[in-house]
């Protein structure tokens, strides 16, 4: 009698974890996709686009264009077969890596992490001063508890006393430092190919692509199965 319990408490967790899932399923195809192509683009939720970033996260039908329904400017990608938001200061062309799926507490759905390799940038130059990003120009928004939102539009500037001058450029993210310490032999793995316009490419981008797809098919072999 013991043993009939147990089966059961486990096929009861089971139908759980799927009753779960389903309430998701909307986030779970677009996770599924990205595994499947091996590409995906990220967009920078600013504040102007606040209400457009809202109507995005309704649950819509499968196949139903978001740019349409949110009324948002489309803009090619240039390494990947992907729209970009036009309206965002920052844009992400992006080759997936890996999938984390962490399992839910039901009634809620499991929580999925995607983990990528940035193969291009966009940077509008509206939102650079001094060669950088300038966050209180671009008003990135947060998701916070409850119905509310945070956005960003004061920072401020903090470095790390007794810091060597490599650990330094690294926090600040200057490509420029971190090229010139590759030339000199150390750290050649940052060196990247610079672009105009606010652009940054990595290089062999197409062995990259083939990778990450290599990889999403593998990703999504599993999953059908």
């Amino acid at each position: 009698m013991k043993k009939k319990k147990k089966k059961k408490k486990k096929k009861k967790k089971k139908k759980k974890e799927k009753m779960s899932r389903d309430k998701t399923q909307r986030n779970a195809d677009f996770m599924l996709i990205c595994a499947k192509i091996g590409v995906f683009a990220w967009n920078l939720a600013t504040y102007p686009l606040r209400e457009k970033v809202n109507i995005t996260a309704q649950q819509l039908d499968y196949g139903q264009d978001e740019f349409l329904t949110a009324d948002l400017q489309k803009e090619d990608a240039r390494l990947i077969p992907c729209s970009l938001v036009a309206d965002s200061p920052v844009r992400f062309e992006c080759a997936f890596h890996q999938l984390i799926e962490l399992p839910g507490n039901p009634p809620m759905g499991t929580v999925d992490i995607i983990i990528a390799r940035v193969l291009a940038i966009h940077i509008s130059d509206d939102v650079i001063t001094d060669g950088k990003i300038d966050i209180s120009k671009t008003q990135p928004i947060a998701r916070l508890g409850y119905y509310d939102y945070a956005v960003i539009k004061d920072t401020f500037e903090m470095r790390i006393p007794g810091t060597n001058k490599a650990l330094l450029d690294g926090l600040e993210g200057s490509s420029r430092a971190n090229r010139t310490l590759g030339e000199e032999g150390e750290g050649k793995e940052l060196g990247g190919e610079v672009l105009g316009n606010g652009e940054a490419e990595v290089k062999d981008v197409k062995g990259q692509l083939k990778r990450a797809q290599s990889a999403g098919a593998e990703v999504a072999l599993e999953e059908k199965d």
